[in-house]
């Protein structure tokens, strides 16, 4: 246990090419917003120009230069004593973990006294990125487990053995009345690229809106400057998950009042629920479905001004009491050891279902059983990514009830983190090829016999 007096000190590994203090003006600052209250920030990385410390409204900031994106522990003791710091003074390590791009950092058992976080970012459209990190964290000796995808906590919880906390998510808008608001035309917007090799359909979804609808392109934005645009000329704001992945991009535009316009989120997510029974959140399922929405959306939002105000309204005020407050996370990822049962409270009975389905699988099947289904499930998702339906053929809806096991029942599940997914047996399948359309674009694929030797 932290005396009370003693200073909080965060070790964060950094490799974003921007000095730590210019954070707000990238796209990347929400992944550090709620570590702001501790009393010292130690950012370390190849892209730190100078080596010093430098003061913000909040906490100090000290920055030490890597030779690389891979460093130890042991090589930034000699920059921390510069500082009158030692290993043994840092009371939390926060590290953001990509499959690529992100710091690798060894040897963390010099870290005696920090509580060490993985924080798992960006694993729903890079290949292989939940199994290639999963054998980073359990080379090291991380403490806790945090996804900014909620949907993914439970392959990292069972596959390390570790404890998983929510991602700490900040309103930026605690102090916006949006009853206040004044009314506005409802125009469409979309905020960021329209041209990326990973995100195809993103790239398709967003030309066919701009050729056939009156959408208008936004840049995308650093942080600051796009939470402020929300807000000050709110809109219809289309997004395109890709694997059904929920983050700041699809929760922020409601907390601003926006109107949100989505395709399918993950069940596994805990914002799904509410996206889906929403009334100022509309979830396109087709392109033909995305296109309609978005022609008729304006002229249904500015017919309806006091009634999609009050939804708008409701929507925000319904995720706002999901979160924590800006100074209440802040305390508690100051003092984390006391406060980690307010940071559990982010998981959909989904995920803590799946969470079961891979324990007992581990048990009963071992190691090689685990890492085999989180393989198989990459592999969807790769193919969920590039093709807007995909279909998994398997019986275990008719095995089921004659002789449960995991594997069956890790099938089912699939569809609740794949949200396009349609699970068919061989039955249903050709019956479906009869009704589908000609022009379908659909990718098959059988999922007895990827599990045939587990």
């Amino acid at each position: 246990m932290l005396d009370a007096d003693q200073p909080r000190i965060v070790l964060i590994p950094y490799w974003i090419p921007v000095e730590p203090e210019m954070l707000d003006f990238t796209d990347h600052s929400w992944w550090f917003q709620a570590l702001q209250r501790n009393d010292i920030l130690i950012f370390a990385g190849p892209y730190i120009r100078t080596k010093e410390i430098v003061r913000n409204e909040y906490c100090s900031y000290i920055k030490i230069k890597t030779t690389g994106l891979e460093f130890s522990i042991p090589d930034i003791e000699n920059d921390l004593r510069d500082f009158n710091i030692k290993l043994w003074n840092i009371t939390l390590m926060w590290h953001v973990l990509e499959a690529s791009a992100t710091c690798r950092v060894n040897d963390l058992q010099f870290l005696t006294n920090a509580t060490k976080i993985a924080v798992i970012a960006d694993t729903h459209h890079l290949k292989n990125p939940i199994s290639t990190l999963i054998k980073v964290i359990n080379n090291e000796s991380y403490n806790l487990i945090c996804c900014t995808h909620n949907q993914y906590e439970p392959f990292f919880a069972i596959s390390c053995n570790l404890e998983v906390i929510s991602f700490p998510y900040i309103n930026p808008y605690e102090e916006l009345d949006l009853h206040k608001s004044k009314p506005t035309n409802w125009e469409l917007k979309y905020y960021g690229n329209i041209l990326s090799p990973t995100h195809i359909f993103r790239n398709i979804y967003v030309n066919e809106a701009l050729r056939s609808t009156n959408i208008s392109l936004m840049p995308r934005m650093n942080m600051k400057d796009w939470t402020n645009c929300l807000t000050k000329n709110p809109g219809i704001v289309l997004t395109c998950s890709l694997n059904g992945s929920f983050s700041f991009q699809t929760l922020y535009p409601i907390l601003a009042g926006n109107i949100l316009v989505t395709d399918p989120i993950s069940k596994s997510s805990w914002i799904h629920d509410f996206i889906h029974s929403s009334n100022s959140c509309f979830t396109y399922k087709t392109r033909k479905g995305c296109k309609s929405l978005l022609k008729e959306l304006p002229s249904y939002a500015n017919q309806a001004k006091p009634k999609i105000r009050n939804e708008i309204t409701k929507a925000s005020e319904y995720f706002a009491s999901k979160l924590l407050n800006k100074f209440q996370l802040m305390r508690a990822y100051r003092n984390i050891e006391e406060n980690l049962d307010s940071l559990k409270n982010l998981s959909s009975d989904e995920s803590r279902h799946l969470t079961v389905i891979l324990r007992e699988l581990k048990g009963s099947r071992g190691n090689s059983a685990l890492e085999k289904a989180i393989e198989v499930f990459e592999h969807l998702q790769e193919i969920h990514r590039k093709y807007w339906n995909l279909i998994m053929i398997s019986e275990a809806k008719k095995r089921i009830h004659i002789d449960k096991n995991p594997i069956d029942d890790y099938i089912l599940q699939l569809t609740e983190i794949l949200p396009r997914a349609i699970l068919l047996t061989r039955d249903e399948l050709l019956e479906y090829k009869l009704n589908k359309p000609k022009k379908f674009d659909v990718y098959i694929i059988d999922l007895d016999l990827l599990f045939k030797n587990i």
